[in-house]
């Protein structure tokens, strides 16, 4: 393997990890997100 290849491979394997780590981060925001709109509707009938 040249270094050409490992380079290429380095940053392709780089992109897949950023773009598992940014959707991860967007689920768990929209996650929370509608949590919080199930806390707020739950409210109201808990009290």
């Amino acid at each position: 393997m040249t270094t050409n290849d490992f380079l290429i491979l380095f940053l392709v394997f780089s992109n897949i990890l950023l773009i598992i780590y940014c959707c991860v981060i967007f689920f768990q925001v929209y996650i929370r997100d509608m949590n919080t709109k199930e806390d707020n509707t739950d409210n109201p009938t808990q009290v």
